[in-house]
């Protein structure tokens, strides 16, 4: 529970809410927890129809059902609510109304009447809107148009392509709506080291010019990994250079916020404009990324301003990586932090870039031959012919012909099905 953010709770209570109201249409008002319910099947049934329940109706901020959806709720969301209610039982040692009798809490023991429930639902649903990944080409033009532009929108261009060299999440990098359990980065989680491996100092005039790496100290993150590390080298390529974005946005800093213990606890995403401090929202990234794309983006990057936002910095990372062939999936897991094969869902197959040499590979196959079916055949060095094989004569009574049920010649067990006949011949 301490580990619950305070988003997390609040999503976990919402649902809750939804869930007493539930029981207490259903005359299960003082009984939530469904201690009167001893019946797996019935506690079955209350499972199942609030999964209905959740996907019909609308709520107020009480849980009380108040009118129909115009769009019914999508199966992810009725799978988190499956999740935080069934978590809310097991806290107060209650079995789940939605899991299997006695299995193992957490071990994916889901009801299969609620699988089979959720995946009918997600076939019926619309298809999810994914935001398009970023592309080098787009990253490059949103440099060289901030170039003249005042400080902050060359400050959100920096972080923008700092976060891109490290698939960065919105909320690690500049300031989202709704803060999260992910915490922000700040100018002591950026380290710049030289070639031999000494560190070179934020406040060194000639940082950008030394500095040949760049560490990134993530805190803590959405994944409950927390300090985790992870270093760039330089690309050789000034406008797509993860040292030189990240060398930018430090001495912005370090002329902005002069003390060296007040820089260290400022977020990155901090400047000053006219002597107030500010910070880059997550709104004014998409709108920089939107503008700049909107100069035929469809022609020049394959994408329509639409179609992006600041999920594309962290998927155009895994693209990036994904379509040069040499990358394994294991390393843009470890460079994007994912801890299972999430990140799929960013790489997009249909991209031209992504064929690669496939056709090439694919036509260079000649035979797909069962060696194993080659080594058992019987070496035969008789001139003659192999004689075909014999036609297999099919088997007179191999399988019972099914006639129409007939209620009074059913039989109990141990004795012959009446339904069933074994006889061969145009009478049955």
């Amino acid at each position: 529970m301490e580990s619950r953010t305070e988003s997390s709770n609040e999503r976990i209570d919402r649902h809750w809410r939804r869930w007493v109201s539930f029981t207490d249409e259903w005359g299960l008002g003082s009984d939530p927890w469904l201690d009167t319910v001893p019946e797996d099947g019935e506690r079955l049934l209350l499972g199942r129809c609030f999964v209905m329940y959740c996907r019909t109706y609308n709520f107020d901020r009480e849980g009380r059902a108040h009118s129909e959806r115009s769009k019914q709720m999508v199966s992810t969301s009725l799978r988190d609510a499956v999740s935080c209610v069934a978590s809310s039982f097991r806290e107060r040692g209650r079995p789940s109304p939605f899991h299997v009798p006695h299995g193992v809490h957490g071990g994916g023991s889901i009801h299969p009447r609620i699988r089979s429930l959720l995946a009918g639902f997600e076939s019926k649903d619309p298809l999810p809107h994914r935001q398009k990944a970023l592309t080098p080409a787009l990253l490059t033009d949103i440099h060289k148009a901030t170039r003249d532009e005042s400080e902050g929108l060359q400050h959100t261009s920096d972080l923008v392509r700092g976060a891109y060299f490290f698939a960065m999440r919105a909320c690690e990098f500049c300031q989202t709506e709704k803060p999260g359990k992910t915490r922000r980065l700040k100018a002591e989680n950026v380290t710049f080291r030289e070639r031999d491996g000494s560190i070179v100092s934020h406040d060194d005039p000639r940082l950008i010019e030394r500095a040949q790496f760049v560490t990134v100290c993530f805190t803590d993150q959405k994944n409950g990994t927390r300090m985790e590390k992870r270093s760039q080298r330089r690309s050789g390529v000034r406008t797509l250079c993860p040292v030189e974005a990240w060398g930018s946005v430090i001495m912005r800093m370090v002329k902005h916020f002069p003390d060296t213990r007040t820089r260290n606890r400022t977020t990155v995403c901090s400047y000053k404009m006219e002597g107030k401090a500010m910070e880059v929202t997550a709104a004014q990234v998409t709108e920089l990324l939107r503008k700049v794309c909107g100069n035929n983006g469809q022609q020049r990057y394959g994408i329509s301003p639409k179609e992006i936002g600041t999920r594309s910095i962290r998927s155009g990372a895994a693209m990036a990586l994904a379509v040069q062939g040499g990358q394994s999936d294991e390393k843009i897991r470890i460079l994007g932090r994912w801890k299972s094969l999430a990140f799929l869902t960013y790489i997009r197959p249909q991209v031209l870039e992504w064929s690669g040499g496939m056709a090439t590979e694919m036509a260079q196959a000649n035979t797909f031959r069962d060696l194993g079916e080659r080594t058992n055949q019987t070496k035969d060095k008789s001139p003659t012919k192999k004689r075909p094989p014999e036609p297999i004569q099919p088997i007179e009574h191999a399988f019972p012909k099914f006639q129409a049920f007939d209620k009074g010649k059913w039989r109990g067990n141990g004795q012959r099905d009446s339904r069933v006949s074994h006889e061969s011949g145009p009478g049955n």
